[in-house]
């Protein structure tokens, strides 16, 4: 079975800034270290799957089997999910768009 089909869970905590960059630094991610080293706000977001973590700038899925609706592009060390566009609007992530009643086919915010 292709693993995207599968519902792997997608987790999202929040850490206080000094318990991220001290993951960070385990993880061998100095550029994230030191970015946020200047980080004014006090918690940060991280996510994980299975034993990749990693901080993202803006919403995550809930787990993997949105990627039929989201494209998923290997970065570097890590990963870019693309989002897919408003229903209605063109063809989005992988040509499709969300449909109604999944988590974000209202809009960006529902993802949180």
């Amino acid at each position: 079975m292709n693993r995207w089909k599968k519902a792997v869970p997608i987790y999202k905590r929040s850490v206080d800034t000094h318990e991220a960059r001290e993951r960070f630094r385990l993880h061998g991610m100095t550029d994230k270290d030191r970015l946020f080293r200047y980080r004014r706000v006090s918690r940060v977001n991280l996510y994980s799957l299975g034993d990749f973590e990693d901080y993202y700038y803006g919403f995550m899925t809930y787990d993997t089997s949105y990627l039929k609706y989201f494209d998923l592009y290997l970065y570097d060390d890590g990963f870019v999910l693309q989002m897919p566009e408003k229903k209605g609007a063109g063809d989005g992530a992988g040509g499709e768009s969300l449909p109604e009643g999944v988590p974000g086919a209202a809009g960006i915010g529902a993802l949180g």
